[in-house]
């Protein structure tokens, strides 16, 4: 029998929500499906960052045109992004989380999202930390291509790390089979996927190289 595979277990998914940098919703990933919004009364500020600031900007507004080139050669697009806090969970623009949501341009096929596991994450590491000093964490998520249900789409797979794990990196080089192994090892990068891909013959595959 094929593994069903979680990294680690279940973690929270944010998103920002249209244009509004006071909503977010929290969404949990592969077996369960929690949804909850909350508003607050944020004060709306700048959505765009110069090259020198020490923060990204906190809303996709001013994210997308900055992430989109980075992720487009690829085959994707952002369809969300936010400054987060990770102690309210909240769009804001002092956060120092960077959480970005990416869809493929083409459906793809399970095995498909575990192959641009890598990719997606090497297309955007280290440059999001080189290129903004004071941000301290980040994540990464493939969405569906097709989303018809209600609410916010579920993620496929979703790297988290800090600035400091990202380091021990060498995104040119590593493997799916060696992120999956530095996931295990290291506390500070989770690796998540779905049971679909986590089943898929090419996520298996490296699983079964990286243990």
């Amino acid at each position: 029998m094929k593994r069903l595979v979680s990294i680690v277990a279940l973690l929270l998914v944010f998103a920002s929500c249209g244009d509004d940098a006071a909503e977010i919703a929290t969404t949990t990933t592969s077996t369960g499906s929690t949804t909850a919004t909350t508003s607050g009364g944020a004060t709306a500020a700048p959505t765009t960052t110069a090259p020198g600031d020490p923060l990204p900007p906190h809303t996709l507004e001013g994210l997308a045109p900055i992430l989109d080139p980075m992720v487009e050669p690829l085959g994707f697009r952002v369809t969300r992004a936010a400054l987060i806090s990770l102690d309210t969970y909240q769009p804001t623009p002092d956060g120092t989380h960077l959480a970005v949501y990416v869809v493929p341009l083409e459906d793809q096929t399970p095995s498909a999202y575990a192959r641009q596991i890598v990719p997606l994450a090497a297309a955007l590491l280290p440059a999001v930390f080189e290129r903004w000093p004071a941000l301290e964490s980040f994540d990464v998520c493939q969405e569906p291509f097709a989303w018809d249900g209600e609410g916010t789409p579920p993620s496929y797979t979703i790297l988290d790390l800090d600035r400091e794990s990202a380091g021990t990196v060498d995104w040119a080089t590593i493997e799916l089979s060696g992120l999956i192994a530095v996931a295990k090892e290291d506390r500070d990068i989770t690796l998540s996927v779905d049971a679909q891909v986590g089943n898929s013959r090419a996520f298996q595959a490296a699983l079964d190289e990286g243990t």
